[in-house]
């Protein structure tokens, strides 16, 4: 009886290591010597498959030594040509594995399998894969404006930005002074500072999503600072070697504080419009346009357009000349302010 009673012991324990190593061992290796291994797949790597066995403990085998393998569970699978990894179990096949995403299967080398498992950490020398490329130039140039005020005024304008494939950010500044002799009395005729900084990320080809600030101070307008922030979505018109339109449209906010005390906010929606065209060789023809408008009112917005040639002076495109025309709408300005400003420009400038 009591032996019974062991053999009943053996049994129930064999039972429950049968069941441990069968847990374990969910994921099955078929080597080329006919050998198969019960385990886990932790992950396949520079050409070899990291294998928990039940039996043998921590394996590292290369992939030229494994016929084919089946995993009990899906597992992020990256192939050698493709960027992003897929979750897929993974089966024999003859000429290799079978990888099934639950919606499509597709047979593939086991040798075409880049990483399998967790993410992998990037080395040190794939950290520069996609990286940021800087830019920018600087003007100094000349502007004669007729509306507010008419005279010749000195303008500096700067760009800094930097981009990979996915992102871009930039940030701008500008700056228009200029003196008149009035009484014995230099006063200004022209005293404004803009700037600002936007990030744009590419969703997908063609469209991407932007976020953008700008701020403006125009003493002549008696604008102490008007802060802008808007983000929408941008859409590629068209792309070729000579000729680029990009079509920009979002929601944001504006806030105008005047010299005076007063003070505005309203909700706005922007539209914008980015084109160029390269009509030679180191001769360009560009031409922005931005609509703002206050949402709660048809009747209070701005339109700004610039139209411009540039001439690169050098092969390199380091060195140009700018000559265009802009014009600044205002349909709802401050007490004594004309509603449009307009002016011819040229400057000189120097780019990287």
């Amino acid at each position: 009886m009591l032996g019974l009673a062991k053999r009943g012991w053996v049994a129930v324990g064999c039972w429950f290591l049968f069941l441990g190593v069968a847990a374990a061992g969910a994921d099955e290796l078929v080597l080329n010597n006919g050998d198969v291994l019960h385990g886990q797949v932790v992950s396949i790597e520079g050409g070899n498959c990291n294998f928990n066995s039940a039996i043998l403990g921590q394996l590292q085998i290369s992939l030229e030594q494994i016929t084919t393998i089946a995993t009990d569970a899906n597992m992020p699978v990256r192939l050698a040509d493709e960027q992003e990894a897929i979750n897929v179990w993974i089966s024999p096949a003859e000429d290799g594995v079978c990888l099934d995403d639950g919606v499509s299967e597709c047979v593939v080398p086991l040798s075409s399998v880049a990483h399998a498992g967790p993410p992998a950490l990037v080395p040190w020398e794939e950290l520069d894969a996609d990286p940021w490329v800087w830019s920018g130039n600087a003007e100094l140039g000349f502007r004669a404006r007729r509306g507010n005020s008419e005279r010749a005024s000195l303008e500096t304008n700067a760009r800094l930005g930097t981009r990979n494939s996915v992102w871009a950010l930039s940030g701008h500044f500008r700056s228009y002074y200029a003196e008149q002799e009035v009484d014995g009395r230099d006063e200004p005729t022209d005293d404004e500072l803009r700037g600002g900084v936007r990030t744009e990320r590419i969703l997908f080809d063609g469209l991407s999503a932007y976020l953008a600030l700008d701020l403006e101070r125009d003493r002549i307008e008696d604008l102490r600072l008007r802060s802008t922030w808007d983000g929408g979505f941008c859409y590629l018109v068209w792309d070729s070697d000579t000729v680029s339109w990009k079509l920009c449209g979002g929601l944001g906010q504006e806030d105008e504080r005047y010299y005076d005390g007063r003070s505005e906010s309203s909700c706005i929606g922007t539209l914008q419009s980015y084109f160029t065209w390269q009509i030679v060789k180191r001769v360009e023809f560009t031409q922005q346009t931005e609509w703002l408008s206050n949402l709660a009112t048809t009747a209070d917005y701005r339109i700004n357009a610039e139209t411009a040639a540039v001439v690169h002076l050098d092969d390199a495109e380091h060195f140009f000349i700018k000559i265009g025309l802009r014009h600044e709408y205002d349909n709802a300005p401050a007490a004594d302010v004309e509603r449009l400003d307009s002016y011819f420009f040229s400057s000189i400038g120097a780019s990287f």
